[in-house]
């Protein structure tokens, strides 16, 4: 599992969670943990949408190229980071899809496009964004 976001609330981190496969990240697959920030303490615990989700996947390769789907991105956007997800899509399946993690104007956003047929599936924009970028990718 690796990290992909964070909020402080108070004294309070909370820290979530993704699982992966290979290098794929598996959003549903997503733990949450709440740590006091004074003594590092474990106050609160989620872990669901793991429970729930968690199962060797056989993860098909992409039917479209990473560089295909970038085209399918606000060309605007400095994308900063980009990785191959599934996701839980609009009809409560998973998808797997291109991550793009960019910035426009001064807002950050993860943007996720269909690996096997271009569609946008999910735009967020992200709060409280903690990394500052240099470069776009």
């Amino acid at each position: 599992m690796e990290m992909f976001e964070s909020s402080q609330y108070d004294n309070i981190g909370v820290f979530s969670f993704v699982a992966k496969q290979g290098d794929v990240r598996i959003y549903p697959e997503t733990v949450k943990m709440k740590v006091a920030l004074d003594n590092g303490q474990v106050v609160g615990f989620m872990a669901d949408d793991f429970l729930r989700s968690h199962q060797k996947r056989v993860i098909p390769k992409p039917k479209i190229s990473e560089k295909e789907a970038r085209s399918r991105v606000n060309p605007k956007l400095k994308v900063m980071e980009k990785r191959l997800a599934i996701i839980t899509g609009d009809l409560n399946r998973e998808v797997l899809c291109y991550e793009f993690l960019g910035v426009l104007n001064d807002d950050t956003y993860r943007i996720y496009i269909n690996a096997e047929n271009g569609d946008e599936e999910k735009v967020e924009k992200l709060k409280d964004t903690e990394r500052t970028y240099g470069k776009s990718i």
